[in-house]
């Protein structure tokens, strides 16, 4: 629950009042790091106030703000998903163009993800990429979000609509949905009302076969731990396991560009796993110092309090080694920390 709605400001009255108001409602969106990813919740904030006779109250900002201010700390999800479908599909980035966000119209019809072959023909043997045709359409849904038979028929509309748009033949298009929540009564509908088989082709994948595209389903949570280890773990309750072997995973790609927004999303989601992770495990360490010097890209995220957290942690870990008679070598190798720190602990 959060408590973030401004408390009214009181000796005011007038234009100077809402003077006081508005500088009142730019401190509070100044606070927010936020904000640059989430803007137009900044300007609806902002029209509300401005279109608010001045001596009424501040019910209507207030609450438009505190729903503003709950949601900073909301993981959105799709970035994330964008890049994690690029590094499953790495092998393939020479005959593929991934899109983010492709529009199809002037309107707002944006589908989630196109992937286009660069090469007509060319044989994708990934297990997630086996249906794939020359045109191939995702759809996302985060982890708490289900898939509902309106979100389905929506986006075979979109394909629909992507076909005559382009021109491309209907033969040409796949439609992909990728789900962490199981879609059990989207199952049943495809089956029941529509009359489509539905077949489990791995752990994970299913496809449905009868409509007029290819079309699967992928499970994330389900799909296999070693070969589609980034959309598997795109979620909130990963293992510091999990953590360390992304990261392992991640550090390996360093030549795709853009990646940041994975990570970014998986800290955020999983902070407290991936404080563990870094007091354990190098490779996490590693990479987050690399990243962080490179790209400036969690300056936002992890501020001196969370350096100092974190040199803590490792401290902790270090004493347990100690009192089990490790080595002093050993504790230095495996912490990171100097043996000066180690030789007063």
């Amino acid at each position: 629950m959060c408590n973030y709605s401004l408390a009214p400001l009181s000796g005011f009255t007038g234009a100077t009042k809402k003077s006081a108001n508005f500088a009142d409602f730019l401190f509070a969106l100044g606070n927010c790091i936020w904000l640059r990813e989430n803007a137009y919740v900044f300007f609806w904030c902002f029209r509300t106030f401005l279109t608010r006779p001045v001596p009424g109250d501040r019910i209507a900002v207030d609450s438009h703000l505190e729903v503003f201010l709950c949601m900073r700390d909301k993981v959105f999800w799709h970035e994330a998903f964008f890049e994690a479908i690029q590094l499953e599909l790495h092998h393939y980035q020479d005959f593929l163009d991934f899109q983010n966000e492709h529009r199809l119209s002037k309107e707002a019809l944006i589908m989630d993800v196109l992937i286009i072959k660069k090469k007509p023909g060319e044989h994708i043997d990934k297990n997630i990429g086996r249906i794939f045709r020359e045109h191939n359409i995702f759809e996302f849904k985060s982890e708490k979000d289900s898939l509902s038979e309106q979100d389905y028929n929506k986006v075979v509309a979109y394909a629909l609509l992507y076909s005559s748009f382009t021109p491309t033949p209907v033969s040409e298009i796949s439609v992909s949905f990728s789900v962490t929540v199981h879609p059990r009564e989207l199952l049943k509908y495809l089956e029941n009302e529509r009359g489509f088989k539905v077949q489990t082709a791995e752990s994970g994948i299913y496809y449905v076969e009868g409509d007029t595209f290819p079309v699967q389903i992928l499970e994330s949570k389900l799909l296999s731990g070693d070969e589609n280890l980034f959309l598997r773990n795109l979620r909130s309750n990963l293992s510091t396991e999990d953590v360390t072997k992304t990261a392992e995973a991640y550090k390996k790609l360093k030549p795709f560009e853009n990646k940041n927004a994975y990570l970014d999303r998986l800290i955020q989601a999983n902070r407290n796993i991936f404080k563990e992770a870094i007091a354990m495990s190098s490779a996490v360490r590693e990479l987050f110092l690399e990243v962080a010097e490179t790209d400036d890209w969690f300056i936002d995220r992890i501020d001196d309090r969370i350096k100092q957290e974190s040199l803590e942690n490792l401290k902790a870990v270090a004493r347990k080694m100690i009192l089990r008679g490790r080595p002093i070598k050993e504790i230095i190798e495996d912490t990171g920390l100097s043996r000066e720190i180690v030789e007063n602990l």
